[in-house]
């Protein structure tokens, strides 16, 4: 972790009282956008597109794909074009007034694919989440990171002190992408960030509505055994979580 990721000084936490989060177009992003909002919070979205409006559809049609839009949130919801580049991409002056009005950072953007090597993950899995931590200690503010069980063998709970695995228990690109940014997150843990990593397990469908990413390979798998009539032995203890997970 590069030495300027530590905080500056003791900051007014309540200065900052905007939430942001990253990966907001993902699966799991829309459910936790729409349990941030319905709590009241003011949320800023970080998200990839070429002007402001086009952040904007991305973001409406993600929360509207889920049935979780509501016109009433307009008043709380922001959105910024930016990435997980350095400075998020931003120009300096919009860089300071975010990390002027932000208090929390949710951090779940994640480039995923099974097939691909550790290489073809790192700049936005580990970079990515260096500049969440780098703008958390410019910000004074809390950090809640995402991760995954099938990524670190590890425990959905545990303190970040806690010894880490070994890296060679870790297989396949995306999962030791996962291992360093947790280290990572340790590491600005031990500096003085405020941090939590929350390790969720497989993410289906909501119970409520039925809704899923079609193109999960664990929904293929499901299209796969209807297809078949057939149904496979499930390792014990395979954890599956719903769209609730965001409550």
């Amino acid at each position: 972790l590069p030495m300027d990721v530590c905080p500056r000084s003791a900051m007014d936490t309540t200065l900052g009282a905007r939430v942001l989060v990253t990966g907001v177009t993902g699966f799991v992003g829309p459910f936790v956008l729409a349990a941030l909002l319905a709590k009241g919070h003011h949320v800023i979205c970080l998200v990839r597109a070429i002007n402001w409006k086009a952040a904007w559809d991305r973001v409406t049609r993600s929360l509207a794909y889920v049935h979780l839009w509501d016109e009433r949130w307009h008043q709380c919801l922001d959105v910024v074009c930016g990435d997980m580049s350095p400075q998020f991409g931003l120009e300096d002056v919009a860089y300071g007034e975010l990390a002027r009005t932000v208090g929390t950072v949710v951090h779940m953007a994640a480039k995923v694919n099974m097939e691909q090597d550790y290489g073809f993950h790192r700049q936005v899995n580990v970079l990515g989440t260096v500049e969440v931590l780098r703008f958390a200690a410019v910000a004074g503010a809390f950090v809640i990171h995402t991760s995954t069980t099938d990524g670190p063998p590890r425990t959905a709970v545990e303190s970040l002190d806690a010894q880490p695995c070994d890296v060679d228990a870790v297989h396949g690109g995306y999962p030791k992408s996962k291992w360093v940014a947790e280290r990572l997150v340790a590491e600005a843990h031990k500096r003085g960030v405020g941090v939590c990593v929350v390790r969720l397990g497989m993410v289906v469908g909501d119970s409520r509505t039925g809704r899923c990413n079609a193109n999960d390979v664990f929904c293929r798998i499901l299209i796969g055994f209807q297809q078949t009539g057939a149904f496979p032995e499930l390792p014990v203890g395979a954890r599956m979580i719903r769209g609730l997970c965001a409550e």
